[in-house]
Order: structure tokens, then sequence, then C-alpha cells
């Protein structure tokens, strides 16, 4: 069969056509590195010989179109096609029992791959949903997940033949997904569905016991005084996000309901409640402490917990999320109506790359908080003593989230937020490296992404007065120190904001009453009277601002990208806002706002 190649080489005008192969040498310095054949694509450099196989058979018309590039010269290259046997798929059937009477059949079908070292998983396995209102259900149970046995035996709180999900989603799952984040189907099976029976909540012990089952169901009976240092419940065994690691099985998946009662006492001093004891596939569990360590697809409701007390001294190369409520949140998580009040948050890190800290999630990667209460006051005192080569620091400091990507409704934080960064992170050997220390405060979120009918108040406070040896690059406001994607609806804010700054060259502050800032793929800020007329509201209610003492004009917002796509968003702010908009008009009609423009306080 015949094969049509065109290329940029050697010759950018010729078509070349060859029975079996081709062979060409590169005789000009460069070439842009896109290889397409068949659905098989090399995007990196090409090898000397790079051979590709194809079903001759099943495509008998095919034509092949390829754009090379190659970043050197002189070398030959070479397309080889030969026919390859089609493979023939294997498929099994998994069957998804309930346990009310109702089974569920799902295919999935597996083949070898063509260089017989690992398998190939076609298509993605649905499960049956168990998250919605038609899903099937026990009455006075709780679904907790598909197991492999009728009768699973729990270990570190977890089934020992737990079916694993896909680590994306609670309702399907894909058996080509992250390593060990899913189960290989290799064989027709059956999984079953665990129900679980609510468990009364009486005493500190039977509290602390929810480590014994991290997807039970639990309802305190009482108000509940803890009189010892509380061990968090519920495991994150990555050091950033969620990747390659099955860290979310050892996360509270499960319920507990505070019926309106109380816990009394929680106090927290250290970072690494596990010590020197490593989970034999997972690693280390430090560096996330709150009363929950981790959560993932759990719900917390109706709780109030009254002057817990976290105070911590740490040192650590990696990572510190912490938090009252929740350390680090994946998935869906739902925190609904929980209270926490007169929280006592200081934290001292020294050479810490990465902090989130907040009265409720520190790293808050999914799921909602709502209908929530937030009073106390957080102190972060952040030093750094080591160079680097290249790298950067984040600190999150915020009332609701530290580093949010998830869901903030109906909420109030009234908290007194203090960050002192002593001495940032330096470049070892050359002053202009590529190091960067950044910081983000918030009254709800040092980030935020979807964010409505929220109030802020209380103080935040950064002083990097200190800070002799490198810039620092701070956003700080009213209620989100920086917007990530999503966007903020009738909020209102009256958060007093002081900043202590070394005044050094370099620096880079941005501070709003509204936000800080927010990222280039952005967010629609909601104000008055957008999205047709409907009073979408945020105001700052006189929100002040302070550097180094001297009172400043603070902008809605303190940053936003400079192109005039990214600036979509400030013009519609100022649209909403009612701003004469003519001085930003282009002879088409079209507005341009930059960052570098006033626009009547809507953009810093």
């Amino acid at each position: 069969w015949i094969m049509l190649l065109k290329t940029d080489m050697p010759d950018p005008n010729a078509d070349y056509t060859e029975a079996a192969s081709g062979t060409w040498a590169l005789d000009t310095t460069t070439y842009a590195t896109t290889l397409t054949v068949t659905n098989q694509t090399v995007a990196d450099s090409l090898p000397e010989t790079l051979t590709v196989t194809c079903d001759a058979s099943a495509y008998p018309d095919l034509k092949y179109s390829a754009d090379v590039t190659y970043v050197s010269y002189g070398i030959e290259f070479k397309f080889a096609f030969t026919d390859n046997e089609p493979v023939e798929e294997t498929h099994y059937t998994v069957s998804f029992d309930f346990g009310n009477g109702q089974i569920v059949q799902v295919l999935t079908s597996t083949f070898e791959a063509a260089d017989g070292t690992k398998k190939e998983y076609v298509p993605a396995v649905s499960a049956p949903a168990t998250n919605n209102s038609n899903a099937p259900y026990v009455r006075g149970k709780r679904f907790a997940g598909w197991d492999t046995s009728k009768n699973p035996v729990l270990e570190d709180g977890v089934s020992t033949t737990k079916f694993l999900l896909d680590v994306n989603s609670n309702s399907y799952f894909d058996v080509g997904a992250i390593e060990k984040d899913v189960m290989e189907v290799t064989d027709d099976m059956t999984v079953y569905a665990r129900w679980v029976e609510p468990q009364w909540v009486e005493t500190e012990e039977d509290l602390r016991n929810m480590k014994n089952d991290l997807s039970g169901w639990y309802i305190l009976k009482n108000d509940i005084a803890l009189t010892e240092e509380w061990m968090p419940v519920g495991t994150y065994y990555a050091s950033y996000e969620y990747l390659s690691a099955s860290w979310w099985k050892y996360a509270f998946s499960g319920a507990l309901d505070g019926n309106g009662y109380s816990i009394k006492g929680l106090h927290i001093t250290t970072f690494e409640p596990y010590g020197d004891t490593v989970h034999p596939t997972e690693g280390s569990g430090n560096g996330t402490t709150a009363l929950f360590g981790s959560i993932c697809d759990a719900e917390i409701s109706d709780l109030v917990i009254e002057s817990p007390v976290i105070d911590i001294d740490y040192s650590n190369e990696h990572h510190g999320y912490a938090a009252v409520v929740a350390g680090f949140a994946q998935q869906s998580p739902k925190i609904v109506n929980v209270h926490v009040v007169d929280a006592k948050i200081d934290i001292e890190t020294t050479d810490v790359d990465y902090i989130a800290i907040s009265a409720f999630i520190g790293g808050h990667w999914g799921g909602e908080v709502t209908h929530c209460i937030a009073t106390g006051t957080i102190n972060v005192v952040a030093a750094y003593t080591e160079t680097y080569d290249v790298g950067s620091t984040n600190l999150y400091v915020g009332g609701i989230a530290g580093e949010g990507y998830g869901w903030i409704d109906d909420t109030v934080s009234d908290m007194d937020i203090s960050l002192t960064i002593q001495d940032a992170r330096a470049a070892a050997e050359d002053p202009t490296a590529g190091i960067t220390n950044n910081a983000y405060m918030g009254s709800i979120g040092a980030s935020t992404t979807y964010t409505e009918n929220v109030s802020a108040s209380g103080a935040l406070k950064l002083d990097f007065s200190a800070v002799s040896n490198t810039p620092v690059s701070a956003y700080l406001g009213g209620i989100g120190g920086i917007q990530r994607y999503g966007y903020l609806d009738y909020s209102e804010t009256d958060t007093q904001i002081s900043v202590k700054s070394n005044q050094k060259e370099g620096n880079t502050l941005y501070v709003g009453s509204l936000l800080g800032g927010y990222d280039a793929i952005t967010s629609i800020i909601n104000l008055q009277g957008f999205n047709d007329l409907k009073a979408r509201q945020c105001t700052d209610r006189g929100v002040s601002y302070t550097l180094n003492t001297a009172e400043q004009t603070v902008d809605f917002i303190g940053y936003a990208p400079k192109t005039a796509e990214e600036m979509m968003v400030a013009t519609i702010v100022a649209q909403a806002m009612g701003i004469d908009l003519t001085p930003y008009m282009d002879a088409d009609g079209n507005y341009t706002i930059y960052g570098t423009d006033r626009c009547e306080r809507v953009i810093g």
C-alpha cells in the first residue's frame, strides 16, 4: 500500500510517495516537533530511527500526513510501516450489588498493549451513581463505598478489600487511571455496596474511635469535652495536592453530625502526629493537622467547635496544612452549619516551602463550606534560613480556607489574621535565579474560587519589614487574597488591612478591599447590577488599608493581568457599577481596561 508524506524536509513544496518506507537526511538546522501517524503522536525529540506500526488492512485507503521538527541537522531518520495483526479484546463483566435486591452490571474491555509490557483498558467503566436523589438506598443506613467482599475487614479504618474508584469521582471508576488509585479488572467480578448504620458519640473515646472506620456515620449525643491532645482523624499521604498517591483512601469519607452539640478542648501542637511511623505503602502522613487530617466526600454538619487551640512550631522542607475542621479536603466534601468559635491558631515555621492555614480548611481542593461561622485569631510566623538554587515559597493564610478551589457560601468570617515573614528564601548563588516568595491573605480565603453570600470582618496584618535578602510578592483582600477561576457574588467586607513592608526594590504588593488580585483564567466579579440587572452586589463597608502606618486608597481589586482579553472582567465590573467607560473605548466601540488604569477604584 502507498503512504503519502507531506513534510518540510528537505523540500517544503514536495510530496514524497513511498511504497513502504522512506529515509531522508536533514539538511537544515531547525524543524518543528510533531509527528502524527494514524492516532499516534510523538511530541518530543525524534530518535534517529522511528518505527511506526499500523494495521494496513484496516486502513486500505489511509493517507498519512506528518509535520516533523528536529533540533539538529545532518541526521538521517526513517519511517517504516509494517502490518500489525489486530489484537483481540477481552471483555469482563462487573456486577454492582446494592444489597437491596438491585444489581447493576457494566462491561469493561481490555487488551494487551502492542509491546506486551502493560495492559490498556477501554473504556472507562461507569459504576451506578450513589450520590444523587435517584440513587438506590437502604433505609436507615449510609452508603460507605464499594467492596469486593460482603463482609469486609477494616485495617487502619479502611476495608482491606475496598474496591477503589477513580481519584476524581465517587460515581465512576476508570480501570486505566493513575497507578494505585483504581483496581485492575482481570475477570468477571461482583462488588458489593457497603452500608453503615449511625453510631452515637457520647464520650471522648467515641469521638477518637472515628479513626477505626473512616467511612462511618457518627452522631453526637451530647457535648464532648476533650482532655488530651487531639490525634487527627483521616490522613493525607501526599506532599502536594493528591497526585500519584492513593492518600484519599485513608481520608475521612464518612459523616459527622454534630446534632447541634459542641466539641470543646480541641488542642493540637504538632504537624507530625505520626512521629517516625511510616505507612508500609504510602509513606509519612505528617504535615497535615486538624480535627480531620484529610476529608474526601465526607459530610460534617450541625457542629460547634468551641475555643480550639492550635499551637505549632514546625521545621520542614515540604508542606504544612493546618485548620480546625480539616487540614485537606478533596473531591466533594460538605461542611454545613459548622461554627468555629474563638479559635486560637499560632504557628511558627522554619524553612517550610508551602503552608495553607485557616479556621476551617487548609487545602480546600474541592467541596463546599456553607452556612458556617468562624471567629478568633490566626498568627503565623514564617522564617527561612536556607537558600534555594531555584524554587518558590507559597504562604496561604485565610479565615475559612487557606488555598481554596471549592465553594464557600452563606458564611461569615470574623478573624484577626496576621502573617509575619522574618526572612525569605534567597538564591543560593545567583541572586537573579528564579526564586519567588509569595504570600496570600484573605478574610474568607487566601485564595478563593467560588464565593457567594459571604461576610468578612476582622483584620489582616502582613509584616515583611524584616526581609532583607529577596523580594516578596503579596496579595491581600478583604474577601480573597487571590481569585482563581470561579466567581464572587453578593458579598461584603469591612476588613481592616495593614502592611509593614521593607520597601525594597523588587517587591510586589497588591491590596484590594474585595480581592488582592485574580488570575488570568479568571473570574467574573458580579457587582451592582450585572447579570440582567439582578442587583448582585459585592461591597466594602469601609475597608481601610495602611502601609507602614500611612493610610492608603484601596481599590476593589488590587491587581489584574494587563492584556485586553484578560481584562474583560474589569470591563464587566466597571459597566455594572455605572462607570463612564468612554476614555477606555476604541474606534470600534471595544473597551480595554488595564491593571494600570484606576477606573474609579475598580482595579488598582
